[in-house]
């Protein structure tokens, strides 16, 4: 596929970046020249200066033949002028990130989308989602439902007092199998397990699941679930303003924040929110306002380092519900190791959204959750696809890929060696980064 990106900001690089590893032909336009001459030395895409706004640098840069065309400068304005001008050269199918829900309501969606933009994406609500569904499911890491819980892949760090800690895979014996162990995050590997690999406190382990076997999934992991009512969030920028609307009216929410600017904006908001004007990094500060009391601490400062240093605060104040906005990618490991429960990553949840189009024809049908360094994709296998034309077992998959589970006629099912693949079905595949391509030619 050959995809245009507009944009050389960190999404945008970050994109190019693993758009490039899966082997799709990368083209990637923006206005730093050390920024994209160091892309072009690095790895293997086209760069290219120029404005995303003028119709003959987006011809000169290829714009016109892209398959899919994602726009994600820092300005929504530019980003849908952007795609406008590439839909009418001749793109096939075209991404706008904006910055505002207004944006994805109707009528203005429905303008935009007859105007050649063809998805809005809006990462602070798409993180707030996840957020919430994070305070919903608190005992777990991660949680990605598939067909309304069909299907549900779940990550679960695994403590010394877990009962699966210890045990290697071809002992886990189940009298009726209720999950599948996908993936292991271990430090900052991420493993595709066979049955010689152990399960080790400290892990995250990423497990599908069927609705049958979710209510027994917490006890089977060592993990409970928190009652969460008070929540303290420490930042005030637009991703917070954004959460404030979505959870105001479940929690009782603080915010600390030392911009007395950002503290007006959110009281605009109308929300029922106490909201504290003063520096979230002064211990005192968060004594005051209680932090030992709340059962969630959100560090969404904009910093990554003030963020980690934040949440290993509230851990020494007892909260027992850690979720952090961790954007510089390197530093997840680390933060996963400080015991933060959540790590928060509008980059990752973009490209997850990004990775939809390319993998489905149809995107309605495809889901995509990437984690750091390996993607869940959700695939409806094609008729006469290679995988529907032997057992699992005997497809001599690599080991950078597992097929976990599937949903057929409507139903969640587990995977195992003698499964047949039947076209049709929606196969939840799990796979390292720069694997995507060998998924395509297996179910395409």
């Amino acid at each position: 596929m050959r995809i245009f990106i507009s944009g050389d900001g960190e999404s945008g690089t970050h994109l190019a970046k693993l758009l490039s590893a899966e082997n799709q032909d990368v083209i990637i336009m923006g206005n730093d020249e050390a920024r994209l001459g160091n892309l072009d030395a690095r790895y293997n895409m086209i760069t290219a200066e120029g404005n995303p706004l003028s119709v003959t640098d987006l011809r000169r840069a290829g714009a016109d033949s892209a398959d899919l065309f994602v726009a994600v400068n820092r300005r929504a304005p530019v980003n849908i002028t952007a795609c406008q001008l590439a839909k009418m050269l001749g793109a096939l199918s075209t991404v706008a990130r904006v910055d505002a829900g207004e944006f994805l309501k109707p009528p203005t969606s429905d303008f935009f989308n007859s105007t050649g933009v063809d998805t809005l994406l809006f990462p602070e609500l798409l993180a707030a989602y996840e957020v919430r569904m994070a305070l919903k499911v608190n005992w777990a890491k991660s949680w990605f439902e598939l067909h309304e819980g069909q299907l549900t892949v779940l990550g679960v760090k695994l403590d010394a007092c877990s009962p699966l800690a210890g045990i290697q895979l071809k002992d886990l014996v189940q009298a009726k199998r209720i999950f599948h162990v996908a993936a292991i995050k271990r430090g900052r590997q991420t493993i595709i397990p066979r049955g010689s690999d152990y399960l080790l406190a400290g892990d995250i382990v990423y497990l599908v699941t069927t609705p049958e076997g979710l209510p027994g999934m917490p006890a089977r992991c060592g993990r409970t679930q928190a009652k969460v009512k008070r929540v303290m969030i420490a930042g005030g920028d637009k991703f917070t303003r954004v959460l404030v609307r979505e959870l105001s009216h479940d929690y009782s929410i603080t915010v600390v924040e030392p911009d007395r600017t950002l503290c007006r904006r959110i009281a605009e908001l109308g929300c029922d929110v106490n909201i504290v004007n003063a520096d979230y990094r002064n211990i005192e500060v968060l004594r005051d306002e209680n932090l030992d009391s709340m059962d969630a601490f959100l560090a969404f400062s904009g910093s990554t380092e003030t963020n980690i240093v934040s949440s290993m605060v509230a851990r020494e104040f007892g909260v027992r519900i850690i979720m952090a906005d961790i954007e510089d990618i390197q530093y997840i490991a680390e933060a996963e190791s400080l015991n933060i429960d959540k790590v928060i990553n509008k980059k990752l949840i973009t490209s997850s959204h990004i990775l939809r189009h390319v993998l489905g024809r149809d995107v309605s049908t495809t889901q995509v959750l990437s984690l750091e360094d390996a993607e869940v994709a959700e695939i409806v296998v094609a008729e006469g696809a290679r995988v529907t034309l032997k057992h699992v077992k005997d497809l001599k998959l690599s080991r950078s890929m597992t097929i976990a589970g599937l949903i057929r006629g409507g139903s969640g099912v587990l995977v195992d060696g003698n499964t047949l693949i039947r076209p049709g079905d929606h196969v939840v595949v799990v796979c390292l980064n720069g694997h995507l391509h060998a998924i395509e030619r297996l179910f395409g």
